[in-house]
């Protein structure tokens, strides 16, 4: 039992959602990732008896969390529930589920990044670019992307590894998606850049 439990014990179910948040808060300051993930998901289930619902960041806090634990299986796990079951557990309306899978992806390639996979990084750079303008067009707004930096943020995650021809076949195909975001499945073009790695 980590620090959470030995200090809160069985009052935290008792506490709201916000409180259990600011103490996970805490605990991460301590160094108590455990106690910190514990505390996240009291918070989570308290919210959904509160009727509350966080945005992204709150709920992206605890894949987070968990690989500082040490926890990357669970981490991992809970970045795919989050993708399949929507941030708080529940489905989100067709306009917000494509931005929220782009924060989810963002925060992926972020910690992929951190872990030294950056190819893998670039791979999940490019789904939350696809996803935010898959949203975009769920919403009917015009495209808020801008390829240049999305290109040059690519480059650089790539640039970590060996410069190779494939960098620019990553580039072109992730161009070609996110210009026409309705033909493109996400899945499909992380296979198809994994496909681009292997050759």
């Amino acid at each position: 039992m980590g620090l959470f439990g030995k200090i809160f014990g069985s009052r935290v179910a008792n506490k709201t959602s916000g409180e259990l948040l600011k103490e996970a808060t805490q605990l991460k300051k301590a160094g108590d990732w455990d106690g910190a993930v514990e505390a996240l998901r009291q918070a989570y289930k308290n919210a959904k008896s509160e009727g509350v619902s966080y945005g992204a960041d709150t709920y992206l806090r605890l894949p987070k969390y968990l690989y500082e634990a040490g926890r990357a299986d669970e981490a991992l796990s809970e970045y795919n529930r989050a993708l399949t079951e929507g941030l708080d557990g529940q489905a989100p309306s067709k306009e917000m589920a494509a931005v929220n899978q782009s924060q989810i992806y963002g925060s992926m390639a972020g910690q992929l990044k951190k872990e030294k996979k950056f190819y893998d990084a670039a791979m999940y750079q490019a789904a939350s670019a696809l996803s935010w303008e898959k949203g975009m067009l769920a919403q009917q707004r015009e495209s808020e992307l801008d390829f240049d930096s999305l290109q040059k943020t690519i480059k650089q995650t790539l640039k970590k590894l060996d410069a190779n021809e494939a960098h620019e076949q990553f580039i072109a195909l992730v161009k070609e998606a996110v210009s026409n975001p309705k033909s493109h499945n996400i899945a499909d073009i992380i296979t198809q850049l994994r496909d681009i790695k292997k050759r």
